[in-house]
């Protein structure tokens, strides 16, 4: 069993010696085996996902009002028809701060921990009919902040305060079943691709199709499955790639076949095909020089959403967002993937995780480690996500608290670390007396370097010559590669919408930057997700089912609204209380960056 397949469903106990993470080849499969094409663009009614927001007595996931305890305690009742497999079922947690224990009719589920990633726990003891859900959560306590990275404090709490940051979701699938799908990109030389699918249980082979909109694009071929995963041959990618600016969204559906030819499980994940390599020139996305200008991007920073936030810088240059030892949203990476943004990921602040109590070297190690491979699982099949960053370079320790892994430096996916591939700097913007300034990269120099920050000192003084220096640094012989530029100051406080005055500047300002640094350039429009909001009555099921896309069932709200956001265009199913109803969904668009619908609300009454 691979370690993206163990994390799927594994009970994460930091007493628990964490197996070593990359081993050669690991996703440098063997040879693949053909068979007989399957169709696979077809129901995948055998599994369902459950979303169960308004099914818990508390939501801790609101902001406004926040829950601020130490421990917390949740219960929810979950009905579970009877044509549903429920064999290999599963939850996933996110943002769970910080350990929690789940209870299931009665019967307590092993321990687990959780931190800035996504957690999925298997679900045994489910019954048909009524499911008695209990979760208990209890934030860290004498506890190393290396070992929880520090705090979700973009979350407006304190560490003290035990949360999950987004109503937890029921998977429903049989005993035998594909866990996991991602496209590997070979890199560099050949430009070809693998598909690779993890699986639970039992399995001969998995074919491998494209699809969109539920029709067939492009047919992968069939690979034999050993030791969890698929052993599959390089081939070349016959569509289109994402690319910063132009992204290129598809569906890998995969169909699980035994020993006789029957299909055991069919799973479907939205992906984007790109390769990433680098000099000390230039970081290159599919063969083609990138340069980044990001912004730095924490849940609910500045009182502002990520859809309000991002029309407002991508005006001014901006083409990435970076996110900072926080909680990764999956919903953000899936509106950068489709607006065509960069990702740069700093898994740890060190700021925030500048201790060492709380137990061992050992096991600040393993579980620092846990936390990387669960980022690996996470960012799989997101496209946007191009880098990592750590606050210092593993060379020279310049921070002396890196707080870099092995999973880390060997990530899966063969993208760059600045830091270790190429050099990582603090930018720093000195004023002078006479209010002239200077700008410089710290330790070393600006060249081939990702700057992860920007300060001044000893005082701020204007937007125009911080944004004027900054492009300095990316001109020359020894320049910078990219970078994330400091967002405007709030009005009121911190986490305060942007001041307009400051943001007038503060736009100005690096817009002229952007046009000494030139930034790859983004398109103005591009296919977003749909967004489909249903009616019927309060507390009542619907279920939304897409063509090759897993059916997501929700509960509607005390207004009778359920919300679903699709990518798909054309015939879809919904199910209502009263039966079932075949609508036609039109595909979304981001145009600036701002979201526009074209889909009108749908009634079940």
């Amino acid at each position: 069993m691979s370690f993206l397949q163990n994390l799927a469903h594994s009970n994460p106990n930091p007493a628990r010696r964490i197996p070593q993470l990359m081993m050669v080849g690991l996703w440098s499969l063997l040879a693949c085996q053909s068979s007989e094409p399957v169709s696979t663009v077809n129901s995948l009614s055998h599994r369902i996902t459950i979303d169960t927001q308004h099914l818990w007595n508390m939501e801790p996931w609101k902001m406004d009002p926040a829950p601020s305890l130490p421990t917390i305690q949740m219960q929810a009742t979950v009905d579970i028809e009877e044509n549903w497999s429920i064999e290999g079922a599963s939850m996933t947690l996110s943002g769970l701060w910080w350990q929690g224990q789940l209870t299931i009719n009665g019967t307590p589920l092993p321990m687990f921990y959780g931190g800035n990633h996504s957690i999925e726990i298997p679900l045994t003891g489910l019954q048909y009919g009524k499911n008695t859900f209990s979760l208990q959560i209890q934030a860290p306590k004498d506890i190393s902040r290396r070992v929880t990275g520090g705090t979700l404090s973009s979350l407006d709490r304190k560490g003290s305060t035990a949360m999950v940051s987004e109503p937890p979701k029921i998977h429903l699938r049989p005993k035998d079943h594909i866990s996991g799908l991602m496209i590997d990109v070979m890199q560099r030389q050949d430009q070809t691709i693998q598909p690779v699918a993890w699986i639970q249980g039992d399995g001969n082979t998995v074919h491998f199709e494209v699809t969109r909109d539920g029709e067939t694009l492009a047919d992968l071929g069939s690979c034999p499955l050993s030791n969890g995963q698929t052993q599959c041959e390089k081939i070349p990618w016959p569509l289109k790639r994402w690319n910063v600016g132009n992204p290129n969204l598809y569906f890998l559906q995969a169909t699980m076949l035994d020993g006789s030819g029957e299909k055991l499980d069919v799973h479907s994940a939205r992906i984007g095909v790109r390769s990433v390599s680098w000099n000390q020139n230039s970081l290159t996305v599919n063969d083609s020089p990138t340069t980044l200008m990001a912004t730095r991007m924490v849940y609910r920073h500045q009182g502002q959403s990520f859809q309000e936030r991002i029309p407002k810088y991508t005006t001014a240059g901006v083409n990435s967002i970076e996110t900072h030892g926080e909680w990764i949203r999956q919903d953000w990476l899936g509106l950068a993937d489709e607006m065509g943004l960069g990702t740069v990921i700093v898994p740890r602040c060190v700021g925030r995780t500048n201790d060492r109590q709380g137990g061992s070297e050992q096991h600040l190690s393993e579980h620092m480690t846990l936390q990387d491979q669960r980022l690996m699982w996470d960012i799989k099949d997101h496209p946007t996500v191009l880098a990592f960053a750590l606050e210092g370079d593993t060379s020279n320790n310049w921070s002396n608290r890196s707080l870099w892994t092995e999973t880390l430096i060997n990530n899966p996916q063969n993208l760059p670390v600045f830091g270790k591939d190429l050099p990582v700097r603090l930018f720093q913007v000195e004023y002078k007396p006479d209010n002239s300034y200077t700008g410089n990269c710290r330790p070393n120099g600006c060249g081939s370097s990702w700057l992860v920050e920007t300060v001044t000192q000893p005082k701020f003084v204007d937007w125009s010559s911080i944004a004027k220096s900054y492009a300095q640094a990316h001109q020359g012989g020894s320049k910078a590669l990219g970078g994330v530029i400091p967002s405007p100051r709030q009005s009121g406080g911190k986490r305060q919408p942007d001041n307009p005055a400051e943001l007038e500047e503060w736009t100005a300002a690096w817009q002229e930057a952007a046009n000494t640094i030139e930034p790859t350039p983004l398109a103005s429009t591009n296919r977003a997700s749909s967004d489909i909001t249903v009616t019927s009555t309060a507390n009542t099921w619907i279920e939304l089912q897409v063509p090759g896309q897993t059916p997501l069932r929700k509960r509607t709200d005390e207004k009778g609204q359920a919300q679903f956001w699709v990518f798909h265009e054309g015939r879809a199913t919904i199910l209502c209380p009263n039966g079932e109803q075949q609508i036609e969904i039109k595909a979304d668009a981001w145009v600036d960056f701002i979201h526009q619908s074209n889909n009108t609300p749908l009634s079940c009454n």
